[in-house]
């Protein structure tokens, strides 16, 4: 499940004329499709020069959708792919307010990535433009905060629901259901969020990406996200850095390698023994 404002994102990427990094590639080809052809009503030879402007402007792209009967299959296949997807008619952009972080911070979680899946929960909520769902799977929202789905463990989960529901901010409810075709009434579970704002209270950060919340785990802790791999890692107050230690390790083997070539080019060649 990616929680992602599609018609913002299009935005952006027509903007810059490169992919969002943290997105799949083939599966951004089938928004701008939808985007160029639905909402922005553009014809197929406008959107294919737009499309190969973008894929020129982009490192590390798809290659395939250079080729134009990819590009047919892509727009032909936009339309029932994307009209009754999720993502475009999500919140434009999230607001998070000073009172809701400190009031996140007094919840019982060791580690600041803990408290930081509880702003991806508010991050969803306030994404969908609602206040119960009928599940969250925490362990979806692990990419956000620079964690593997396997690091949110069922424990892991519950003990934030649990502080969540201590705290006010998570409630439970059930409603009754009709079954026509089986005669009977069924029950359904619902989960509830919200974490008030406080009347006066100041913004403490924005975002439209949830991959952006990564960015401000500082606001928990110490950790700090690798510029280089995306990895959060917690920093004392002497680092000197922002990689994580394994890339950190990698460039600075690197840079010694480079350092003992230059020695040996720019040594002098040996001298030669003179014959008696």
């Amino acid at each position: 499940m990616e929680i992602v404002n599609k018609r913002k994102a299009c935005q952006e990427i027509l903007s810059t004329q490169k992919y969002l990094p943290d997105f799949n590639i083939k599966v951004q080809d089938f928004w701008i499709c939808y985007y160029l052809k639905t909402i922005l009503k553009a014809d197929k030879n406008t959107a294919r020069k737009i499309w190969k402007r973008i894929v020129a402007g982009t490192p590390n792209d798809g290659g395939e959708f250079i080729n134009n009967s990819t590009f047919d299959r892509k727009w032909a296949m936009c339309d029932s792919r994307e009209k009754k997807s999720s993502g475009w008619g999500l919140n434009s952009e999230v607001s998070v307010y000073v009172g809701q972080i400190e009031k996140i911070k007094d919840l019982k979680l060791s580690l600041g990535w803990h408290k930081m899946l509880v702003i991806c929960m508010m991050f969803y909520f306030k994404s969908i433009g609602t206040k119960r769902v009928e599940s969250v799977n925490l362990s979806e929202f692990a990419k956000y905060v620079g964690k593997k789905s396997k690091d949110v463990s069922e424990a892991l989960s519950n003990k934030i629901f649990t502080e969540c529901e201590n705290a006010g901010f998570l409630k439970f409810s059930k409603d009754q259901r009709w079954d026509s075709k089986n005669g009977e009434c069924y029950t359904v579970g619902y989960l509830e969020f919200n974490i008030p704002k406080d009347k006066d209270d100041t913004v403490m950060f924005s975002v439209w990406n949830p991959y952006s919340l990564k960015n401000y785990l500082s606001v928990f802790t110490d950790e700090v996200v690798c510029p280089c791999c995306g990895k959060a890692e917690l920093k004392n107050g002497k680092s000197q850095t922002s990689l994580c230690r394994e890339c950190y390790k990698k460039i600075r083997s690197k840079d010694r390698h480079h350092h003992q070539s230059d020695k040996k080019e720019s040594a002098p060649p040996p001298k030669r023994q003179k014959n008696n």
